[in-house]
């Protein structure tokens, strides 16, 4: 049976449910301001220093760069230390153009059907354009489904910790990286063309060898030949000289 405690306690959940509820549906933010924004009795305002971090981050990778250099370039150019996967998140937040969402995913961290989101639009000051908010999200797309279709995907491992490498997309370019690359292992580093290079000369390698060891087993098959033939011809001899001291032998 419920005890009273269980009762008030389940009941203040569903209360704090409802209130958290009402406030994202009025576009109240409720949890830490994200980078580039300030928190004020849930009212977020733009803090300037920060949505410049935002804007470059918009802008640099629409040119092409990855979230691992985006990265290293604030810090080197902001003093401001983020890892590439904020500046995955970053991209991807609906926040940066004045929309809220809230109830986005389960206990379990997956993601809920779009239909189960709240989402509070222009609740607050955008610091980037919908039309460079949604150029980056076309692009992440298109890098999201190449990589998928990479052909090295799956298919590397790191000599170090035998991870399997994971590929980048870089301006115009394809890097193979170890994911455990500064947490715990070395890691290894290195462009698609230098590995299609070294596969290439592995084929090729093989195929030379294949083929030199076709033509030494045809080579052998031919010698074999040869000596089955000149074996038959010596049994033919031998017949014919047992014949011919059958046929002396019969005469004497």
């Amino acid at each position: 049976m419920e005890t009273i405690a269980e009762f008030y306690s389940r009941n203040l959940a569903e209360e704090v449910k409802k209130g958290q509820l009402q406030a994202a549906k009025k576009g109240l933010n409720q949890s830490e301001a994200p980078l580039g924004y300030r928190s004020q009795n849930g009212l977020l305002t733009i803090e300037e220093k920060e949505a410049l971090i935002v804007q470059y981050i918009f802008t640099r990778y629409k040119e092409g760069e990855s979230y691992r250099r985006i990265a290293k370039e604030v810090q080197a150019f902001f003093d401001k230390k983020i890892h590439s996967s904020t500046v995955s998140y970053i991209l991807r937040n609906q926040v940066y153009i004045g929309n809220r969402l809230w109830n986005q995913r389960n206990k379990d961290g997956s993601i809920r059907d779009k239909s189960q989101w709240i989402v509070a639009e222009n609740s607050h000051e955008p610091i980037i354009s919908e039309t460079l908010f949604y150029e980056v999200q076309r692009l992440l797309e298109q890098n999201k489904r190449s990589l998928k279709t990479h052909l090295f995907s799956g298919l590397c491992q790191c000599g170090y910790c035998q991870s399997t490498l994971h590929c980048h997309k870089q301006r115009n370019q394809v890097r193979l990286r170890c994911p455990r690359k500064n947490k715990g292992c070395i890691g290894v580093s290195i462009l698609e063309g230098k590995v299609e290079t070294v596969v290439l000369e592995s084929i090729r390698e093989l195929l030379y060898h294949a083929t030199a060891h076709n033509h030494l087993v045809a080579n052998n098959l031919e010698s074999l030949e040869i000596k089955r033939l000149l074996f038959l011809a010596a049994i033919d001899t031998i017949k014919i000289s047992t014949d011919h001291i059958e046929v002396i032998y019969l005469n004497c």
